[in-house]
């Protein structure tokens, strides 16, 4: 997914991309998955081929029922009863030492409540079909969101892919759901007349370590991020204080593009936790578009993301915009 070419929007991609490596390796199409009787059910009912329940006709019923329900609170209850898959294998019970067989596949979940930025699901579908790595896509049961089904290389390394998954997609201004990092994660049926299949789909192969052992010589991925800007105080609390004082007093807005808006809550929540949250807001109250409640959602993504991003991110924002 390295090689996309991007659009100026949050599209993802423009053409149809170059795969991700010159070893094409296609999944295999038999894939076997563990069937759930609803999402509070841990033992299997049943194990079924993930395109086939994919494409069962009955979910098109359960999911226009869901849709037409008049409350959210009536939509959760009917959610709650719907069938659904570990995508991600077969198990013996929902958990991770309950698996029986990874399936190859890793399922990514891209929620309007996370990318609010986001307002027309169904292009968002149809740009992400053109990823060569991609093997399903559809909207979700909700129809507020994008599900995608990507095959993986190494099944042993399922949360190495995601980390990478992640990053891959955050470069083009989508968060996904950090859950997907569970590979006993369950799927709710959907019904999409327009989703993608692509049985030839590219095996994904990279992968990210973000909490491997770090040697003491070498930078850190993190810090490598950005060069290190030279600011005059001593503690990071009164460096970043000192900045938002000057975005204040010249009411400047360095959180134009959503990418840097990201970023710069991805560093203060990997500097400060939850204390970053005030931070944040101060630095994103210039955008013309700042939100109370859009603002705290992305914060609260970024905390528990475990986005690779540090400190010197925010520094480097500040330094581009002559705040340092």
């Amino acid at each position: 997914m390295e090689e996309l070419l991007l659009q100026e929007d949050v599209s993802i991609a423009q053409y149809p991309p170059k795969n991700v490596s010159n070893l094409e390796i296609i999944m295999d199409e038999d894939i076997q998955v563990s069937l759930f009787e609803n999402v509070k059910a841990n033992k299997p009912i049943n194990t079924v081929n993930l395109f086939d329940w994919l494409e069962d006709p009955m979910h098109q019923k359960n999911i226009a029922y869901l849709r037409n329900q008049p409350t959210e609170e009536d939509r959760k209850r009917v959610k709650g009863m719907l069938r659904c898959i570990t995508a991600s294998g077969t198990f013996s019970i929902r958990k991770l030492d309950g698996l029986i067989q990874h399936s190859g596949i890793i399922c990514i979940d891209i929620d309007g409540k996370e990318n609010l930025h986001i307002e027309d699901f169904p292009n968002l579908r149809d740009q992400i079909s053109n990823i060569s790595n991609v093997a399903y896509c559809s909207l979700s049961a909700s129809g507020n969101g994008v599900y995608c089904l990507i095959p993986i290389m190494y099944p042993e390394n399922h949360k190495e892919h995601f980390n990478a998954l992640k990053e891959d997609f955050l470069a083009y201004n989508i968060v996904i759901d950090i859950s997907c990092s569970d590979v006993s994660r369950l799927r709710i049926c959907s019904h999409d007349e327009n989703a993608y299949t692509n049985k030839e789909a590219i095996v994904y192969i990279k992968r990210l370590n973000l909490y491997g052992p770090k040697k003491p010589a070498e930078p850190s991925r993190k810090s490598s991020a950005y060069p290190k800007c030279i600011i005059r105080h001593s503690s990071t609390v009164e460096k970043v204080t000192e900045i938002i004082k000057r975005i204040e007093k010249k009411h400047i807005d360095i959180t134009e593009s959503y990418a840097q808006w990201f970023e710069i809550g991805c560093a203060l929540a990997d500097e400060f936790g939850e204390e970053g949250r005030d931070f944040f807001h101060s630095i994103s109250q210039y955008h013309p578009m700042y939100s109370e409640m859009r603002t705290d959602t992305l914060f609260s993504s970024c905390l528990g993301g475990g986005y690779s991003f540090s400190i010197g991110t925010f520094f480097h924002w500040a330094e581009k915009y002559n705040l340092t």
